[in-house]
């Protein structure tokens, strides 16, 4: 028995849509966070599997006029100390009525607005029959670092010269530097003040003299300079 073709017709199915669909505006947001993400994540963490890191930046560090001064002679119990500290002002220092002139001046060489010099003159009257043995001086120093590790602190210069003769002058040069036993927080934005209180205190009710006090203190630091 034979089949008859008896009809036929074609069929055409026409999908339309926007050119920025949902499904096109999502596959989009997609595909750029799945671009864009990891370098989010690796500029926020300053790197993937970072484990040291090195940066060089020049702080600021201003002297806030605060220091001791001892020079000691060839008799120890009559040392001639000077002092510039809110909180030993209260103290009655030995021989300081021969501290005769102080002055400190910062320079700043290439004006960008950091000191890169300090300059500190002091002017003693000598007892005629006193010589001078050696001189401590410890000077107050304000650290500030702003840009990777915020960082502000109070900060100590310390000088110490012995002499074998009488001398006529003391004249010394040197180079600050920074110093850390453990590593800064180094926190986004935030400044890191742990160690930003005066170094120059001083308790009457300690045993020990003031040199040796601040010096006890300071070296118990994580950070100094």
């Amino acid at each position: 028995m034979g089949l008859y073709k008896l009809f036929s017709t074609n069929v055409e199915i026409q999908y339309k849509s926007c050119l920025l669909s949902k499904a096109t505006l999502f596959t989009l947001i997609t595909t750029l966070l799945t671009i864009i993400l990891p370098f989010l994540i690796a500029h926020r963490s300053r790197g993937f599997w970072l484990r040291t890191h090195n940066f060089y930046e020049h702080p600021v560090i201003h002297y806030p006029y605060e220091y001791i001064l001892v020079a000691e002679t060839d008799d120890p119990s009559q040392p001639i100390v000077c002092s510039e500290a809110a909180v030993l002002n209260q103290e009655i220092f030995v021989g300081e009525e021969n501290c005769v002139e102080i002055q400190a001046q910062e320079y700043d060489f290439n004006d960008d607005g950091k000191a890169d010099a300090l300059e500190f003159n002091f002017h003693l009257m000598i007892p005629q029959e006193r010589t001078i043995s050696s001189v401590i001086a410890m000077l107050a120093l304000d650290f500030q670092l702003e840009t990777v590790c915020p960082l502000h602190m109070q900060s100590l210069a310390f000088i110490q010269k012995s002499f074998t003769v009488p001398p006529s002058g003391l004249k010394y040069y040197g180079d600050i530097e920074f110093y850390q036993t453990v590593h800064l927080p180094c926190l986004r934005n935030i400044v890191d003040k742990k160690y930003n209180s005066s170094l120059m205190s001083y308790f009457r009710s300690s045993s020990e003299n003031i040199v040796d006090f601040i010096m006890v203190n300071y070296f118990q630091r994580d950070s100094m300079l």
